[in-house]
Formats: C-alpha cells, structure tokens, sequence
C-alpha cells in the first residue's frame, strides 16, 4: 500500500471540517462528472461560476416583498459585463454591490417611485446565507481551468 497523503485525501479532509466544523449548507463533488458537472452544479455550459439558482433563491429568501421583476434586476445588475472595466473597477463595483446591495426604483401603493434595496448576503445574520462547498469546478473560457475547491455564498464563488 502506497504511504502517502493524495490531493484528493487533502480536499476530502479540508470538506470534511468545513461541513462538520463550519456547519456549510451543501457540498458538490464535480471530479468526473459527466459534462463537467454542469447539471448537478446548476449551470449550462462550463463558462459559468455563479450558480444562478442559487442566487435567486437567496435573493427570495433575503429579500422579502422583492417582485420577480426587482430580484431579476439585481441578478443583472450583478452578472453584467465588466470587461470593459480594469479588474480594480470591477472588484470595487461588485464590493459595493454585495456590501451595500442594489437599490431597484418601483411603484409603491401610493404610485410613488421608492427604491427597493436589494441584499446579496445578510452580514447580521450569516446563518441566513446558503454556503456551499464545490470540489473540482471545471471553468472553460480561454484556458481550462479546475481549482480543488470554491467556496460558495448565495450562488456567488
């Protein structure tokens, strides 16, 4: 028998704490999985990190009296191109975006236009948060890339 330690004996221990430890949500094995694992992970193609089923169902959940019209304007206004940005401009919009949330104009009863704040994470109370675990994630783009492990909060790595 072989006396050493694999990578997937140092990924295994390290799902291992933060599922028992840390108390994580869920844990997604994507090694080997037909079609990079793109329908266990909940994505169509392997271009795609954000788990957008994920992240609407938090934003529901989060965002209580949010219409289906202002949950898909945050998930646009958080998946738009920002390639056209420096990578500095991008990370400080999406900071913003997930520290502070997403103010979307709508109607209340009266008729007048109020904005409703969208939350990305609930920072109060982290337990409200869905945090997962993803071994293996296949991202194709212009090189292949699978980093061991990704940790999740609401759909977002």
């Amino acid at each position: 028998m072989a006396n050493y330690i694999s990578e997937n004996d140092i990924e295994k221990a390290c799902c291992e704490i933060i599922m028992g430890e840390l108390g994580y949500d869920e844990h997604l094995n994507l090694w080997q999985l037909p079609d990079d694992g793109n329908a266990i992970f909940g994505r169509t193609n392997a271009s795609e990190v954000i788990r957008l089923n994920s992240l609407r169902d938090a934003l529901i959940k989060l965002n209580p009296g949010a219409s289906a019209e202002i949950i898909n304007a945050a998930v646009v206004e958080l998946t738009q191109n920002r390639s056209f940005l420096t990578p500095f401009e991008s990370n400080r919009a999406v900071s913003h975006l997930l520290r502070d949330g997403f103010d979307v104009p709508m109607q209340n009863k009266k008729g007048e236009t109020v904005n409703f704040r969208v939350r990305y994470i609930d920072f109060e109370r982290v337990e409200n948060n869905h945090f997962c675990i993803v071994q293996q994630l296949t991202i194709r783009g212009k090189a292949t890339r699978r980093p061991d492990l990704f940790i999740y909060v609401n759909g977002l790595p």
